[in-house]
């Protein structure tokens, strides 16, 4: 997998310096002569996003367990800097992982959360996005083909978000029958790890509590329209920096192509399949290929690089060493709950 995800960010590289041939004058010209104040918005925006998501994080946690902010904050923190700094998005069991170790969460607990309740609020979130991108560009003329991709894609988003809480649902008010069902599936399993498993299973379940009561799923659906909202919101603020003369709806277009290309399997830091998706979103709008470049590039640090150095910064609070969380972490994942000796394998500044 990590050989495929090596490819895709090779090809996508390719793809963008065979683009950029002839244009890197241009792309420097416009870095050098961009307004760099609107970083500040625009960084600003992305800092919100994540307190928006540490308050999310913790609202689907209550029903299991009143977890501290600094706890929360912390397992996102480092869990997001991972995914920027490991190939193959780690990030996604790290971040349960330091929230299981830190705050007492049990690992199934903080998994159910953060990958399938987080996840699912984050589709609909998605889905939000890409049906206003099409509202907006009705009857604006725009190219017919890339309007049949977007509602083609807007349709699988409804989808997958529907079929989640669907099956999320079924978790939160059918527990036993399904757990009866999974029981029954592990029978040919030897005796220990049926019984880790279903004890996995169990608190994977007991974390869709969340989803009981409408008033939380209104509240985090709620949330989730605010984070999608400022995504494009500061992909906007950072376009007036190179007086690039593209509406919100570019901006949320932009934002539309890089969600679906950062979801492939990819070198650390998403580099290639973001700035080639940024590139070609703003070209659409008709932005040069140095103006689009150097936007690209631009946009790509103001994403990447401020949650890398909180991350690392959470990291070294905790006296965390990155590559043994990622190691104990994926132990953890593949034997349902970590071992008592993890938590001292994990640490080590």
């Amino acid at each position: 997998m990590a050989a495929v995800g090596l490819l895709v960010s090779a090809v996508a590289v390719g793809y963008l310096l065979w683009g950029l041939r002839g244009a890197w004058g241009g792309l420097w010209e416009a870095l050098k002569g961009a307004d760099y104040l609107y970083v500040v918005p625009s960084v600003a925006l992305l800092a919100a996003v994540y307190v928006v998501r540490i308050v999310r994080w913790r609202l689907l946690l209550k029903p299991v367990k009143d977890v501290p902010y600094s706890a929360v904050a912390s397992a996102t923190a480092i869990g997001f800097m991972s995914s920027c700094v490991l190939p193959l998005r780690p990030g996604e069991v790290i971040r349960p992982y330091v929230l299981h170790r830190k705050a007492g969460v049990s690992f199934g607990d903080a998994v159910g959360t953060a990958m399938g309740l987080e996840r699912v609020f984050d589709l609909i979130g998605v889905c939000f996005m890409v049906f206003a991108t099409l509202l907006l560009m009705a009857g604006g003329g725009a190219d017919g083909e890339f309007v049949g991709r977007l509602e083609d894609a807007a349709v699988w988003f409804a989808a997958l978000a529907g079929l989640g809480l669907a099956g999320l649902g079924a978790l939160a008010f059918f527990p036993n029958r399904l757990l009866g069902l999974a029981s029954l599936l592990m029978r040919p399993l030897p005796q220990a790890l049926r019984t880790r498993l279903l004890e996995f299973a169990g608190s994977i379940v007991g974390s869709m509590r969340a989803l009981r009561s409408p008033g939380r799923v209104a509240a985090a659906a709620l949330l989730s329209f605010a984070i999608w909202s400022m995504f494009p919101l500061s992909t906007y603020a950072l376009s007036r920096a190179f007086d690039l003369d593209i509406p919100f709806l570019g901006a949320l277009v932009v934002q539309v192509c890089v969600t679906a290309a950062v979801v492939a399997p990819q070198a650390p830091g998403f580099i290639g399949p973001f700035h080639v998706a940024t590139m070609e979103a703003v070209k659409l709008f008709g932005v040069s290929e140095a103006g689009a470049g150097a936007f690209a590039l631009t946009l790509w640090a103001v994403n990447v690089v401020p949650i890398t150095v909180v991350g690392l910064a959470f990291l070294r609070h905790e006296g965390l060493n990155l590559l043994r969380l990622a190691r104990a972490s994926e132990r953890a994942a593949a034997g349902a709950e970590p071992a008592a000796g993890e938590d001292a394998k994990a640490r080590e500044a």
